[in-house]
């Protein structure tokens, strides 16, 4: 009898177990990753390129954001997959983003504030 209540027991922890550890692996997190910061000529904006990964899922944006200042920041590019594109500054305030031609862009701003945006097509 005590034999057939200790595996009883065991089972439990066990089913509990493999439970918990399910439970864990369904709850990835998402996943930010700032892979470029350029500040403009006269830093005073600064553009990122941010991938976001999730479970299996990944995007790619482009953010302009004024130095110093919190929630002064805006999305100009966004695309699904993993292509990402490389950003450069003309001058103080034209922002150049070199998307990759395989990229399946899914925003694209012509300007925020005062920064004009050109988005590039490379091969």
């Amino acid at each position: 009898m005590k034999l057939l209540a200790a595996l009883s027991g065991l089972m439990l922890l066990a089913f509990g177990a493999a439970g918990f550890v399910f439970w864990r692996s369904a709850a990835v997190p998402c996943v930010d990753q700032v892979v470029a910061v350029v500040p403009s000529a006269d830093a005073e904006v600064e553009a990122s390129v941010i991938v976001h990964r999730c479970s299996d899922s990944e995007s790619t944006r482009v953010q302009l954001a004024i130095r110093g200042k919190e929630r002064t920041q805006a999305d100009v590019y966004a695309a699904a997959g993993a292509a990402q594109p490389r950003i450069r500054w003309q001058g103080a305030r034209v922002l150049v983003i070199e998307s990759p031609h395989s990229a399946q862009v899914q925003l694209s701003e012509a300007a925020w504030r005062d920064v004009s945006v050109r988005v590039l097509r490379s091969r």
